[in-house]
């Protein structure tokens, strides 16, 4: 694990814990998706970055195009054809993503959207929740260094001077995420006034 996450404890049911010592992973998270609603609108794209580096991304075909919002294929960049050759089905995108989940605590740019996504979507095929249940937001933790707002990661990604070639592509956000997160989470520790073995989220 990058040694600048053994700083991070999170409060488990046994207190404060590090990662290690609450037997968990950390897991960078973004979706596209056919609109905004996840009840009746899809994944499209996922990208999934873990503790250790390892990318994970797939084009995911969606099934009910029907529903979704024409200017969020727009944004997203769907293309049938190129989504028809290398594209995932639903099925085998969630099973895939569901593996990845498991035991980790999830970081996202914007948790609610994402993660209630990632819940219907593992509920209609029958998957339960399994990641840990306080997921980490970067909108959050940029509160201080965007004067007092909850930034879109576009806007962090110009503080933070973090490049994304593609903006609302799966893996393009999902790495300026990860970046994000860590050049956040390196600024907080050497700035904060806690030790590095107490730095709590």
């Amino acid at each position: 694990m990058n040694e600048l996450y053994e700083c991070i404890r999170i409060e488990t049911r046994n207190g404060w814990q590090t990662l290690e010592e609450a037997g968990l992973g950390l897991g960078f998270l973004d979706l596209e998706t056919t609109g905004y609603c996840p009840y009746t609108q899809e994944v499209c794209e996922l990208a999934f970055i873990t503790e250790d580096g390892a990318e994970h991304h797939m084009l995911v075909q969606p099934t009910r195009l029907g529903n979704a919002s024409e200017e969020a294929l727009r944004v997203n960049g769907y293309d049938s054809g190129l989504w028809y050759r290398e594209g995932v089905s639903s099925e085998y995108a969630v099973k895939e993503l569901h593996q990845l989940t498991k035991d980790r605590v999830i970081v996202c740019q914007n948790p609610l959207f994402d993660l209630e996504f990632t819940r219907y979507w593992f509920y209609r095929f029958g998957l339960s929740k399994n990641w840990f249940y306080k997921p980490l937001d970067t909108g959050t933790m940029a509160f201080t260094i965007s004067g007092g707002s909850f930034p879109r990661q576009t806007t962090i990604n110009k503080i933070l001077g973090t490049s994304c070639d593609r903006p609302h592509r799966a893996l393009d956000d999902a790495r300026a995420l990860k970046e994000n997160f860590d050049k956040m989470l390196d600024e907080a520790v050497t700035l904060s006034t806690m030790t590095s073995d107490n730095f709590c989220f």
